[in-house]
């Protein structure tokens, strides 16, 4: 009986495993972009790196909230740029 369930568990876990790599990977490449393109340009120091292993342990809390400041400079930029051609527009 274990036998046979054995491939199920194991094909389980491995998905189970996938759901949280994936968005921890994605948060941990998220952090990282932003820690090297800081606009000082100097190097992270130990507490900046330490941050980032935070943010990619609770990748459940600070994802959304990642991809939603994103989504909303996103927006900001798009309407940024619709005012100036429209600007544009009404000059000429």
């Amino acid at each position: 009986m274990i036998e046979r369930l054995a491939p199920l568990v194991s094909n389980r876990s491995s998905t189970t495993m996938m759901f949280y790599v994936l968005p921890a990977t994605l948060t941990l490449g998220l952090t990282l972009d932003a820690v090297f393109n800081h606009p000082e340009g100097r190097r992270p120091s130990e507490d900046a790196w330490l941050l980032v292993g935070v943010i990619t342990l609770l990748w459940p809390i600070t994802l959304p909230c990642i991809l939603l400041s994103q989504y909303k400079n996103h927006q900001v930029k798009r309407q940024k740029a619709q005012e100036e051609e429209s600007d544009q527009y009404a000059i000429t």
